[in-house]
């Protein structure tokens, strides 16, 4: 197996797999190899796992949980150069997972990565304390890696709750006995679309103000504008009209000089051209330039007397009006007014902006238009979201006493007869992400003491028992990742330990585990079976790892019954257990 990252190139061959390992990849959602090099006291240790149930045993001290402090890196926990073995080198923790879930390939796309089988995450701790993070060689945040690892491995310790103390996981557990994992998920969909609507209507609200300020100010502009009432091209017609009535007398008395020289004087111009043009045309045909001089004279008589008819029609149509000259006038005000408010350059850019001060409002007033549709689809949504809740809750209500009795089967199973576990579920007013339901745990190991959350039990070892019999009940109902249990038969009696072990086995037909045992009646049930050990080599302490055949085991278990070397009673009854 290569290992990269950056500059550092390390090769950890990993141990041969003996025949009795029967590892089959094929069936995915497992952690197929662990590698951990300079962590605590194992400098360097490889593991491949089994599909189905590993028991990790050894003595006192040897380094079986320092697996599960390693493995808690490979989750995104916080790093300490502490566990460095040899504080002068790097830390390296790897594990190798085979998982192609829907929801593993969900991870990856929401996070812009490409998703490879298998899955390998990598910790790195450097001396000087900074740790990198990368899965398939690809460095990542934390906050990914916990992510990834959570839909990975599920990790339970003596007093960890193992997320089953969480509301979400409780009511999963829930809905994949009442099978309606795909309605409550639809359920969900609805929901968050729900919920983008509500924000969608706390921003629009937030600014309904502000809109109605400024619908406000652009309306009194439209107004303003639309009472004025300017054409696109009226500012020069109104200035030539202004200035026109400005000085029409002078303007009269212009055209009626004009009119009287071309027309009406002693010796008019048109008659005196009429005149010369007429003794021309008596010469005859004198040639050329004369013919020219004779048509360019009767062009000008046709145009002066054209120029006549326009000075006398224009002479008439011109008067002094003043009332005309002060409403023209007060209109060019107005628009130079209305020019000057709105910095524009003239009654074209007027028009312009008259016209998208009516297309603003439009907007406007569709805001208030969406605004009145999302609500009433909110209203919508939330009544067929209720309706939904209500179904959920039913199926839920209808499938706990089944749980409960399950869980209390088992819980008696593993020695405690006399504890109790029920379920809570209250049918609130208010909508939630997975319905309307409040859910609570609650158990009691011992008659007479009442019931209480799971958070508040105090002893590890029912909780562990508690735990495992949640897991048992819904096992393959739910992907659960690789299970890991760090020493959960603490405190318990032979008897217990090999019902315990019985539910372990039955459980590690559904999902790959991991055990961390000291009980001999457990590590009788594993399908692979490690035994960690210590060995002093120059004054230093390492941690070993050996997978075990069937005489090893045989030999392993019977010390864990009498001690080393074992009696052959011992022997004997390890392959009792075994068998």
């Amino acid at each position: 197996m290569l290992h990269k990252y950056f500059d550092l190139q390390i090769t950890f061959p990993p141990p041969p797999i003996p025949q009795y390992l029967s590892i089959d990849i094929s069936l995915g959602d497992m952690l197929n190899c662990l590698v951990i090099q300079n962590y605590a006291i194992i400098e360097d240790l490889s593991m491949i796992f089994g599909h189905k149930l590993n028991i990790i045993t050894g003595e006192t001290g040897a380094g079986k949980s320092i697996l599960t402090g390693a493995l808690g890196l490979i989750q995104g926990n916080r790093a300490d150069t502490k566990v460095l073995y040899d504080d002068s080198k790097k830390c390296f923790v790897e594990a190798e997972f085979f998982d192609e879930s829907p929801l593993i390939k969900a991870l990856f796309i929401e996070n812009d990565m490409e998703f490879e089988s298998p899955i390998i995450i990598r910790r790195v701790i450097a001396p000087n304390g900074k740790s990198r993070s990368f899965v398939n060689d690809e460095p990542v945040k934390l906050s990914f890696l916990k992510q990834l690892s959570a839909l990975l491995l599920d990790m339970h310790r003596q007093f960890d709750t193992l997320g089953i103390n969480d509301e979400s996981t409780q009511i999963n557990m829930i809905d994949s006995l009442a099978g309606q994992i795909e309605s409550v998920e639809g359920y969900h969909e609805s929901y968050l679309a729900y919920r983008n609507d509500l924000k969608q209507l706390e921003k629009l609200v937030a600014e309904a103000q502000q809109v109605a300020k400024e619908l406000d100010f652009l309306n009194f502009q439209f107004k303003e504008l639309e009472e004025a009432g300017f054409s696109e091209n009226e500012q020069e017609s109104l200035e030539q009209e202004v200035h026109m009535l400005e000085n029409a007398d002078g303007i009269i008395s212009v055209l009626n000089k004009l009119t009287f020289i071309l027309e009406s004087s002693e010796s008019p111009i048109i008659d005196q051209l009429s005149y010369v043009r007429n003794d021309l045309d008596k010469m005859g045909d004198s040639g050329a330039e004369l013919r020219e001089l004779q048509e360019r004279l009767n062009s000008i008589i046709e145009e002066v007397k054209d120029i006549n008819f326009q000075s006398s029609s224009l002479a008439n149509s011109v008067e002094s009006d003043p009332a005309l000259l002060e409403e023209k006038q007060k209109r060019l005000n107005l628009l130079f007014r209305l020019l000057q408010k709105h910095a524009l350059q003239d009654s074209a850019a007027l028009y312009d902006f008259h016209r998208s001060l009516s297309t603003k409002i439009e907007g406007l007033q569709s805001f208030e238009q969406n605004r009145g549709k999302l609500e009433k689809g909110i209203a919508k949504a939330e009544k067929d979201l209720k309706q939904k809740a209500n179904r959920i809750h039913e199926a839920r209500v209808k499938i706990i006493p089944q749980f409960e009795k399950k869980i209390k089967s088992l819980l008696a199973d593993l020695g405690m007869e006399h504890a109790n576990f029920k379920i809570d579920i209250t049918l609130g007013e208010k909508l939630r992400s997975h319905g309307m339901d409040e859910i609570q745990f609650l158990f009691s190991a011992n008659p007479g003491k009442a019931l209480q959350s799971i958070s508040e039990v105090a002893s590890g070892g029912e909780l562990s028992r508690l735990a495992l019999s949640l897991k048992s009940v819904v096992a393959g109902k739910i992907n659960l990742g690789t299970l890991i249990f760090d020493e959960i038969d603490t405190g318990i009696s032979g008897e217990v330990s090999g019902k315990m072990g019985i539910i372990l086995k039955k459980l590690a037909t559904k999902h790959q585990l991991v055990s961390i045992t000291h009980s001999p009646q457990i590590a009788a049930k594993a399908d692979t079976h490690f035994f960690i050990y210590k060995i002093v080599e120059n004054n230093r302490t390492y941690t070993k790892v050996q997978p075990l055949d069937e005489a090893g085991r045989i030999q392993e278990i019977g010390k864990m019954l009498s001690g080393d070397p074992p009696t052959e009673g011992a022997i004997r009854n390890a392959k009792e257990l075994m068998a």
